[in-house]
């Protein structure tokens, strides 16, 4: 087991008790005790469970030794997580001849065609985004004022939206930035070695806020080969929030109104008072010359606009009619409403982030950082399980407590009105 410390034989297997602890983390445990009392329900985890808490904090340590200073798993802890998820992998695809699950994006599966007459293959998406975890006082280590004026941790996160299973997780200081480009490299590289080598050719990138930098995109460039190789390269493409600062209010401000069109719904729709617009040519080809300068030529910037309610009061210098936004896409073809429509599939994220937190993720448990580590790395693998099994998958706003009802009413409370009786094959 990649976790036992060198030269340690314990009497407990590690492999054991860390699956034990991340199903306790799926049954609603949010601290060591709670790890240990559900556990020791030999009816849900089977004979020989009920590690102690200073057993599970031994574990901890010693899979903090497989972890780095930024939280990120050691080439050997990532190797056997990437082996394990690419036979979890395998059990996912079986039913669909060995194809992801595509994501939709307002209504249409989101997929590139095949080569000749082959069918169409679905694209792998990667989503990048940062979450807040409190802390009670400063006094524990790493912790640090955030952006929200509290005190606490600021991880950096990366998910595969196909399956909904974490990819990396990245234990940061509550000070540190939303959009460091370093970090999301880092976070980058060891969500793509997570990826089975068969489902990495056709990849997209998504980064929500202002998340756009010449060193992230630059990086994501480099992995695009592609064009140089055909179909032995790998194609990326990325979809990267840009910020809307004076360049691009500018941009704004010189668009005809008839380069606007209507934004679509999940489904498809169009939606009323939204709108989106490519601002790419008003920017590469203004009178103060070219704004996207040093750049990548095939960088695209897309902006949109919602009109502001009536009783809604515009911060100071901003348009006091519209919200606009915008994001960086390096992909060529495409209606624009489809591109934004599929930008906005970002926010999907958000749900992964509440199922993080509900796994175990809402408050880390020691003053250790390695072990804070170490729990955070349990969380996010407690957030994957029921995405790889072949099971019907209910809305994201209430699996965490419908996957605690299949274990029966010994793990968590259930909604008022919800049945505790564990669903047939269960």
């Amino acid at each position: 087991m990649a976790g036992r410390a060198a030269g340690f034989d314990p009497r407990r297997d590690r492999g054991r008790l860390l699956t034990d602890a991340v199903a306790a983390l799926v049954a609603g445990a949010s601290c060591l005790s709670d790890v240990e009392a559900l556990t020791r329900q030999e009816a849900l985890f089977g004979p020989g469970g009920g590690a102690s808490d200073t057993t599970v904090l031994r574990a901890l340590d010693e899979l903090a030794a497989h972890l780095g200073t930024d939280g990120l798993p050691d080439g050997r802890w990532a190797r056997m997580l990437a082996e394990v998820r690419a036979r979890a992998w395998t059990q996912v695809t079986a039913g669909n001849r060995g194809r992801l699950p595509a994501v939709k994006v307002a209504g249409r599966p989101l997929t590139h065609p095949g080569i000749g007459d082959g069918e169409a293959t679905p694209v792998t998406v990667i989503r990048v985004d940062a979450t807040i975890i409190e802390a009670a006082t400063v006094k524990e280590a790493s912790v640090a004022g955030h952006y929200k004026h509290g005190i606490g941790w600021h991880p950096l996160t990366a998910w595969c939206t196909n399956t909904g299973d974490h990819l990396a997780v990245m234990q940061r200081p509550g000070n540190a930035g939303s959009f460091t480009a370093a970090d999301h490299v880092k976070v980058l590289d060891a969500a793509l070695a997570q990826i089975p080598a068969e489902h990495r050719s056709d990849l997209l990138v998504t980064i929500d806020g202002a998340g756009a930098s010449h060193d992230v995109i630059n990086h994501l460039t480099r992995w695009n080969t592609y064009r140089e190789h055909g179909r032995r390269g790998r194609r990326v493409e990325y979809s990267i929030g840009w910020p809307v600062d004076e360049r691009t209010r500018t941009g704004i401000e010189r668009l005809p109104e008839q380069a606007w069109t209507a934004r679509l719904t999940a489904d498809g729709r169009p939606t009323p008072n939204q709108h989106v617009a490519d601002l790419t040519g008003l920017l590469r080809h203004s009178k103060e010359g070219d704004l996207l300068a040093g750049w990548p030529a095939d960088l695209r910037v897309i902006v949109s606009r919602t009109r502001r309610p009536a009783s809604e009061q515009a911060p100071l210098g901003e348009d006091a009619e519209w919200r606009y936004g915008a994001f960086a896409t390096n992909t060529i073809g495409g209606q624009l409403q489809w591109l934004d429509a599929r930008h906005r599939t970002q926010a999907h994220v958000e749900d992964k982030m509440k199922e993080l937190k509900a796994m175990g993720g809402q408050k880390l448990p020691t003053a250790d950082p390695g072990r804070n580590a170490a729990w955070l790395q349990l969380a996010a693998l407690a957030v994957t399980p029921d995405r790889v099994a072949a099971a019907p998958r209910p809305s994201t706003a209430t699996w965490p407590s419908r996957s605690r009802r299949r274990c029966g009413s010994g793990c968590s409370p259930s909604p008022p009105g919800s049945s505790t009786t564990p669903a047939p094959g269960s």
